[in-house]
Order: structure tokens, then sequence, then C-alpha cells
């Protein structure tokens, strides 16, 4: 069964001058969104989704507000990664503990600590310093190492965790893991109904295969990805038998859009937590939300206004500063693509028919200054 799903576009038709800048305003187009935003603050246009942003100076910083607002009254649990290279944690939202806190293992910030009680250091020395542990034991913080020999035994490891705390999964996830790390996993670390297992190679195929069997999953194998991230006979492999599925899109924007649309199926608040495609530290930690889903944003935030629409969603939170998500892109996945007016679309709207006496956006605007 394969969950596909890819952008479409619109066509604008015959209007008169008068329904255009009506409709103009009503979308929004001519109040300007604010921008910069503070972390936390909401903000709202005519026609445009609610928008805040929670982002810090750094990786480190963001993941300290997102734990302050994913859970204002402390966590019981928290898990630590690295906030140099965090490929051994991606799976690791998925458990549902509580917060995670990225750190390089020197800097921590004490305020959010003070609300937290049992850390749980995701990945080995190379990932997160031993010096993390002397940290906790110094503050009297409870603390144990999830690790495995590499990120995808890691990731097995992370899967135990969540059986021994949650019992058999509905479903196990599973995706490659290579490089930089897998854009797929960070998409789906909001799902609650079982663990996200990686591979990298034939061997931790084989190694990830075994580790669902030992799994039982009730359901089956969701595959997050397309056939050029997971191929059909490695998909096959991975589930043994099992029944599987695949989530995917044209690409890893669409294929997060498939992921959310299959994690709202189990949530109660469509929410939207925005991040960047490339940054997937800060869409590491969104997965720490319980209250709605992940959408990669590519770097123009084409497409997003539509899928937030046709997903219901109430708002639109971007994790990570305007250095990986800019104003601009954030804007236009708060009011849609036509944020911006130009020449075309303005003649388009005026003069469906077209004709040499179409006004410009530079003459529009003048005009509209005059009143």
């Amino acid at each position: 069964m394969f969950s596909t799903l890819h952008r479409s576009s619109f066509r604008h038709g015959g209007l008169t001058a008068g329904v255009v800048v009506a409709a103009l305003a009503l979308t929004g187009l001519m109040v300007p969104l604010a921008q910069g935003a503070e972390s936390g603050e909401t903000q709202t246009n005519l026609g445009c989704l609610p928008q805040d942003r929670l982002g810090g100076q750094n990786a480190i910083e963001t993941s300290a507000l997102v734990a302050a607002q994913a859970y204002p009254e402390g966590s019981e649990n928290f898990l630590v990664a690295s906030a140099r290279n965090p490929v051994d944690a991606l799976p690791a939202a998925a458990l549902g503990w509580g917060p995670v806190l990225l750190t390089d293992g020197l800097n921590w910030d004490l305020h959010t600590l003070a609300t937290l009680n049992t850390a749980y250091i995701v990945g080995g020395p190379g990932a997160v310093p031993t010096s993390a542990e002397m940290f906790f034991a110094e503050h009297g913080i409870e603390h144990q190492r999830i690790q495995g020999a590499d990120r995808n035994q890691t990731a097995a490891a992370i899967a135990d965790f969540w059986a021994s705390t949650n019992g058999q999964p509905e479903y196990v996830y599973v995706t490659r893991n290579a490089g930089a790390g897998s854009p797929d996993a960070v998409a789906a670390s909001g799902v609650r109904n079982g663990p996200i297992l990686t591979f990298t190679n034939p061997a931790s195929l084989h190694a990830a295969a075994a580790k669902i069997q030992s799994l039982k999953p009730q359901s089956g194998v969701v595959v997050l990805g397309g056939t050029s991230v997971v191929s059909d006979a490695e998909a096959q492999v991975l589930a043994g038998g099992l029944p599987w599925q695949r989530l995917s899109g044209q690409d890893r924007y669409e294929t997060s859009w498939a992921i959310a649309n299959w994690i709202l199926q189990s949530k109660t608040r469509s929410h939207i937590y925005l991040s960047s495609g490339h940054a997937l530290k800060d869409a590491m930690v969104a997965g720490a939300f319980n209250d709605g889903v992940i959408l990669l944003t590519p770097p123009d935030g084409s497409g997003i206004n539509e899928w937030a629409r046709m997903m219901n969603a109430d708002g639109i939170t971007v994790v990570g500063g305007s250095g990986v998500v800019p104003d601009s892109t954030a804007q236009i996945a708060a009011c849609g693509e036509t944020a911006g007016i130009t020449n075309s679309l303005v003649q388009g709207l005026l003069y469906p028919l077209g004709t040499d006496q179409a006004c410009s956006t530079a003459s529009w605007n003048a005009a509209e200054s005059l009143g």
C-alpha cells in the first residue's frame, strides 16, 4: 500500500478590479506579516494562519525553548542528544518520554533542567561526551545512556526502550539513515504507536529486519520515504512477511506531509510545527510535542500553506531561528505563496484576457498610495 502525496497549483480566473482588491484584502495580501517574531509570540493577519516561532541563537537554545513550551510543568524524563550532529538520536523523540535537549556536553540551561528529572543520553561518548554524565552526577540528576555501536544500533536500543515502556508496538517504522541523517525519520518523530528503526547498508538492513521480527508489530511495518530511500526489495526484506506500507512523496517535504497526515489520524489537534528540511536538529526536538505534527519546509516555503489548510491546521509554530527558517519563508507558510504580489499575478487578475494597458505592480502601489 502506498501513500504518495503531491503538490498542486491554483489557477486564477477572470475577476473585476473591485473583486481583485477585495480578494487581496481577504487573503491578507494587503496586510504584510510582521517580521522577526519573538519566541512564543503569536502573529495573525487577515487570511493568514496564526504563527509563532520557537527559535534561539542556536540549536541548543531552540531545544530549551521547545522543552519549556512542550512541557511547561516539567517532565519526569528527558532525552539528551548531540547538538553537533545528532544522527544517533533522530528516532529518539518517538519514545514520547519528554523533551529532547541538545548539548555540546559543556553548556546547559539550568533553568530548564530544574523542571526535569531523569536524563536519557542518546548516543555514545562520540556523540554526547562523558562530561554530560559528570554534570548530571554533580547536580543530582539521575541519568542513563542509550547507545549502540553506531547510529543504527542506537536506534535498535531506543526501540528496545520503547517496547519495555509501551509493550508491543502497533507498527514499526523504518527508513535509511545515511550521511547527515534522515529527514524522514525526524518528520516521523511525532509518532507514538511504534519505534523508528534505521539502516544504512545491507548488514544493518538485515539487523533491522531481525529487530522488527523481535518487536512483533501488531499491524506491520511502515516504510518512510520513497523508493530512492528504501527500495521495494529492501522493504520486503525488512517486513519479513509482515504487512507493510509506505509513506512517501516526491521529496522530503511531501514525505513529511504524508507522514503528518498519517499521524493526524491519532491526534486531537492539528497544529503544525514547521522546521527546515535541512536543519534536522530543530525538527528532531519538535518531535517532543504531543499536540501536532511536523512539516519540513523548503527554503521558499512553497506548498506549506496549502497543506496546512488541507489539514485544517489551527496554526503554525516555526521551530528554529530566522537563520534556518527565514521570516519570508514563515510568512509564505502562514499566508500562502501569493503573499508577494508580482506583476504577472496582478496583471492576470485584472486582465485575464491580456492587454497592453495592464498596470504594473509599481503603478498599482503608486495608485494605492494616493488612496
